[in-house]
This record gives C-alpha cells, structure tokens and sequence, in this order.
C-alpha cells in the first residue's frame, strides 16, 4: 500500500493511501457543510424583521447558530419552510420620488 508523507517542522505525519482518501472525503464533506451553514446564516441574517414571530427570535437563531453549530442550519432549514415562502421585494420604477424642476416641491 502507499504511504504519503507530510513533514512540517515539528511535526511528522505518514498517511496510507485509505486514510488521505478518508481524509479527503472529510474535507470535502466539511467544506459543503460550511458553505451550507454560510448560506443558512446569510438567509437568517436578511429575513425581514415582519416574518419572525416576535421581537427577539432572530437574536435566539444567532445564538443556536453559534452554540448548536451541527445542528442549527437543518432546523433553520425545516422552520423556514414552515413559515412560508418569501416575498418578492416590490421593484421601484425608474425616476420614482424625483420631483420635476419647477413642480414646487
């Protein structure tokens, strides 16, 4: 079986070809589950205030974030699909609120 080495100065670590794959199968399953959680938090972060059910519940998802790291994407994931689809921002019509010279305003 083949054997990697990886010397850094102090350390020294020889991996079988199975452990640099299992290694490389973590990562890569680390580096999805980071990029979900991102793209979770980031949905959090730009919810509107009107579409949590009171005063303090997005500063109660930070928290589970932070504490409950593994699990709180999933379950923000499920109670987002639960309180429904969001709504599309109203687009503003190009010149909207310009007032023309001379109008008076």
């Amino acid at each position: 079986m083949a054997q990697i080495q990886l010397s850094l100065s102090p350390l020294s670590l020889s991996l079988s070809s199975r452990e640099a794959g299992f290694l490389l199968y973590v990562a890569f399953f680390a580096l999805l589950f980071s990029i979900f959680w991102t793209s979770q938090f980031v949905t959090l972060m730009t919810l509107e205030e009107k579409r949590f059910p009171g005063p303090h519940v997005r500063i109660g998802w930070v928290a589970v974030f932070l504490i409950l790291w593994f699990l709180a994407p999933f379950a923000f994931l499920f109670w987002e699909k639960r309180i429904g689809p969001r709504k599309p921002r109203r687009r503003v019509p190009p010149g909207y609120g310009r007032t023309e010279p001379g109008s008076g305003h």
